[in-house]
């Protein structure tokens, strides 16, 4: 779930809408176009998450809070979110020790497998920025992928894995369009397209905003208000930003 906050109020997490929905304006990815998307999940699919190595993946906190590691489970190596690929347990969450639910501030984690990945052409890790300033400029064009409905608030559930491709905004005006509804700080990014139809959405959280061009994981999906709104586009954790927060949860055993 990408906590989808409505644009009439403002809603604690708690009283958010839950549906399980997903990629806006998006198409049906190759196999194997995008290994290394998972779905994270506990009786089913939850959320989205990306390898980070053979033994580590990165998600949203939201997506784990108040779940123990021993409910958990990713799927990974198929772009079908019930079946095919490789079913692996987790070992252990390590979610941001400062994850503020009503602010949806530090809204990553990263949970440790039970047994490593086996990499081949449909697993693989993704890259992480390089540093802290290794942030992508406004304009750039990156992919969001996850599973559910096609549109806010309904839509057939596909089967598939979905992409849209998005461009990053400009920090400032992300703020302006948010300003009197959430804080959008600077361990956030935003990215969206003119006039609005292509977003992540309930369903796709915790899931990987990759930059285009250069492979590396940019984002993890976090919240927004509706689903692909023209002036109110998707709010995603930088990695960049928890980039040494990410190596220390990797380190954590």
């Amino acid at each position: 779930m990408r906590i989808i906050l409505p644009t009439t109020a403002l809603l604690s997490l708690a009283g958010s809408a839950l549906a399980n929905e997903a990629i806006v304006g998006g198409t049906q990815a190759a196999q194997g176009e995008f290994p290394y998307q998972v779905s994270v999940q506990t009786s089913s699919h939850k959320c989205g998450g990306s390898i980070i190595d053979k033994d580590h993946i990165l998600t949203a906190a939201h997506c784990v809070d108040g779940l123990s590691a021993c409910r958990l489970r990713i799927r990974a190596g198929s772009n079908q979110h019930a079946s095919g690929g490789k079913l692996v347990k987790v070992a252990k969450v390590t979610q941001h020790a400062e994850y503020d639910k009503k602010a949806i501030k530090n809204d990553i984690a990263v949970l440790k497998l039970a047994s490593s990945l086996e990499f081949g052409d449909r697993i693989s890790a993704v890259a992480l920025p390089s540093s802290a300033d290794d942030v992508p400029p406004v304009g750039t064009r990156c992919s969001v992928t996850g599973w559910g409905s096609t549109s806010h608030g309904g839509g057939s559930l596909p089967s598939n894995l979905l992409v849209a491709y998005v461009d990053i905004i400009d920090h400032e005006q992300c703020k302006e369009y948010y300003a009197d509804r959430r804080e959008v700080d600077n361990s956030m990014i935003c990215a969206g397209v003119q006039g609005g139809g292509k977003d992540a959405c309930q369903g796709d959280s915790g899931g990987p905003l990759v930059d285009a061009a250069t492979k590396k994981q940019v984002g993890v999906v976090s919240w927004g208000f509706g689903c692909g709104q023209h002036t109110q586009p998707g709010v995603y954790a930088s990695t960049a930003a928890y980039l040494e927060w990410i190596k220390g949860a990797v380190l954590v055993e």
